[in-house]
Protein backbone atom coordinates (compact mmCIF):
# COMPACT_ATOMS: atom_id res chain seq x y z
CA UNK A 1 0.00 0.00 0.00
CA UNK A 2 1.55 3.50 -1.32
CA UNK A 3 1.31 6.83 1.25
CA UNK A 4 -1.68 8.23 -1.52
CA UNK A 5 -3.28 4.48 -0.95
CA UNK A 6 -3.60 4.76 3.22
CA UNK A 7 -6.94 5.81 4.07
CA UNK A 8 -7.20 7.54 7.20
CA UNK A 9 -9.96 8.71 9.69
CA UNK A 10 -10.70 11.98 9.94
CA UNK A 11 -10.48 11.89 13.83
CA UNK A 12 -7.42 9.97 15.56
CA UNK A 13 -8.47 6.68 17.39
CA UNK A 14 -7.97 7.48 21.32
CA UNK A 15 -5.85 4.98 22.46
CA UNK A 16 -2.54 3.54 21.62
CA UNK A 17 -3.61 0.22 21.05
CA UNK A 18 -6.14 1.57 18.30
CA UNK A 19 -3.67 3.83 16.73
CA UNK A 20 -1.45 0.48 16.74
CA UNK A 21 -4.23 -1.23 14.79
CA UNK A 22 -4.26 1.41 12.57
CA UNK A 23 -0.79 1.31 11.50
CA UNK A 24 1.19 -0.82 13.46
CA UNK A 25 4.61 0.93 14.34
CA UNK A 26 7.92 -0.66 13.03
CA UNK A 27 11.54 0.25 11.59
CA UNK A 28 10.74 1.56 8.14
CA UNK A 29 13.94 -0.02 5.79
CA UNK A 30 11.66 0.97 2.16
CA UNK A 31 10.50 4.31 0.58
CA UNK A 32 7.02 3.17 0.58
CA UNK A 33 7.45 2.51 4.28
CA UNK A 34 8.70 5.69 5.05
CA UNK A 35 6.01 7.32 2.83
CA UNK A 36 3.28 5.55 4.83
CA UNK A 37 5.03 6.81 7.95
CA UNK A 38 5.32 10.05 6.50
CA UNK A 39 1.61 10.81 6.30
CA UNK A 40 0.69 8.93 8.97
CA UNK A 41 2.55 11.86 11.10
CA UNK A 42 1.69 14.64 9.47
CA UNK A 43 -1.70 13.39 10.38
CA UNK A 44 -1.40 12.29 13.77
CA UNK A 45 0.42 15.64 14.45
CA UNK A 46 -3.06 17.89 14.00
CA UNK A 47 -5.18 15.81 15.82
CA UNK A 48 -2.36 14.52 19.06
CA UNK A 49 -4.41 15.98 22.01
CA UNK A 50 -4.34 12.77 24.68
CA UNK A 51 -0.67 11.52 26.08
CA UNK A 52 -1.42 8.40 24.01
CA UNK A 53 -1.79 10.17 20.50
CA UNK A 54 1.15 12.23 21.55
CA UNK A 55 3.09 8.94 22.47
CA UNK A 56 1.91 7.89 19.01
CA UNK A 57 3.22 10.53 17.30
CA UNK A 58 6.23 10.57 18.38
CA UNK A 59 7.31 7.10 17.91
CA UNK A 60 6.22 7.38 14.39
CA UNK A 61 8.13 10.80 13.75
CA UNK A 62 11.37 8.78 15.75
CA UNK A 63 10.71 6.04 12.99
CA UNK A 64 10.51 8.20 10.34
CA UNK A 65 13.63 10.09 11.20
CA UNK A 66 15.32 6.66 11.77
CA UNK A 67 14.64 6.00 8.15
CA UNK A 68 15.56 9.36 7.28
CA UNK A 69 19.08 9.35 8.77
CA UNK A 70 19.83 5.69 7.41
CA UNK A 71 18.64 6.04 4.32
CA UNK A 72 18.04 9.39 2.69
CA UNK A 73 21.40 11.74 1.59
CA UNK A 74 21.91 14.20 4.31
CA UNK A 75 23.21 17.93 3.66
CA UNK A 76 26.72 18.36 4.10
CA UNK A 77 27.73 14.54 3.78
CA UNK A 78 28.64 14.63 0.39
CA UNK A 79 28.77 17.35 -2.27
CA UNK A 80 25.29 17.70 -4.53
CA UNK A 81 27.41 16.14 -7.29
CA UNK A 82 27.56 13.31 -5.58
CA UNK A 83 24.52 12.88 -4.30
CA UNK A 84 23.27 13.14 -7.84
CA UNK A 85 25.97 10.60 -9.23
CA UNK A 86 24.88 8.29 -6.91
CA UNK A 87 20.97 8.80 -7.18
CA UNK A 88 21.45 8.78 -10.92
CA UNK A 89 23.48 5.30 -10.50
CA UNK A 90 20.75 3.89 -8.30
CA UNK A 91 18.11 4.54 -10.35
CA UNK A 92 20.23 3.31 -14.08
CA UNK A 93 19.11 6.90 -15.36
CA UNK A 94 21.37 7.93 -18.48
CA UNK A 95 22.17 11.48 -18.92
CA UNK A 96 19.67 12.34 -21.32
CA UNK A 97 16.94 10.94 -18.77
CA UNK A 98 18.56 13.65 -16.51
CA UNK A 99 18.04 16.66 -18.85
CA UNK A 100 14.23 15.05 -19.37
CA UNK A 101 13.54 15.30 -15.69
CA UNK A 102 15.31 18.48 -15.59
CA UNK A 103 13.00 19.78 -18.16
CA UNK A 104 16.29 21.01 -20.05
CA UNK A 105 18.37 20.11 -22.83
CA UNK A 106 19.86 16.81 -24.02
CA UNK A 107 23.66 17.86 -22.95
CA UNK A 108 22.16 19.80 -19.73
CA UNK A 109 22.43 16.27 -18.05
CA UNK A 110 25.89 15.55 -19.36
CA UNK A 111 27.06 18.65 -18.43
CA UNK A 112 25.74 17.89 -14.54
CA UNK A 113 27.21 14.72 -14.26
CA UNK A 114 30.85 16.07 -15.30
CA UNK A 115 30.56 19.45 -12.72
CA UNK A 116 30.83 21.32 -16.15
CA UNK A 117 27.50 23.21 -14.99
CA UNK A 118 26.50 23.77 -11.61
CA UNK A 119 23.07 22.50 -9.66
CA UNK A 120 20.97 25.40 -9.50
CA UNK A 121 18.02 25.78 -7.11
CA UNK A 122 15.30 24.86 -9.89
CA UNK A 123 17.15 21.64 -10.41
CA UNK A 124 17.36 20.47 -6.72
CA UNK A 125 13.76 21.39 -6.78
CA UNK A 126 12.91 18.82 -9.60
CA UNK A 127 15.63 15.73 -8.62
CA UNK A 128 14.08 16.62 -5.04
CA UNK A 129 10.89 15.52 -6.65
CA UNK A 130 12.01 13.37 -8.65
CA UNK A 131 13.77 10.84 -6.20
CA UNK A 132 11.69 11.61 -3.47
CA UNK A 133 15.02 13.25 -1.04
CA UNK A 134 15.02 17.07 0.08
CA UNK A 135 16.31 19.30 -2.74
CA UNK A 136 18.89 20.84 0.00
CA UNK A 137 21.11 17.59 -0.24
CA UNK A 138 21.88 18.70 -4.22
CA UNK A 139 22.52 22.08 -2.89
CA UNK A 140 26.62 22.56 -1.57
CA UNK A 141 25.09 24.98 1.27
CA UNK A 142 27.89 24.60 3.30
CA UNK A 143 30.62 26.03 1.00
CA UNK A 144 31.37 29.28 1.60
CA UNK A 145 31.25 31.75 -0.92
CA UNK A 146 32.77 32.53 -3.42
CA UNK A 147 32.42 36.63 -2.68
CA UNK A 148 34.68 38.20 0.01
CA UNK A 149 32.68 40.58 1.97
CA UNK A 150 35.47 43.28 2.58
CA UNK A 151 36.67 43.11 6.64
CA UNK A 152 35.32 46.09 9.22
CA UNK A 153 37.98 47.56 10.90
Amino acid sequence: MSARQIVLPEQAPETYEELCRLHAPRPIHHREGYEVASKIVDWIAVRAVNAAQEDYAALMGDLVNAYETEYLPQPGEASGLEVLKMLVEEHGLRARQLAEILGADESMGSKLLHGHRNITVEHARKLGEFFGVKPAVFLDLNVRSRVETPALD
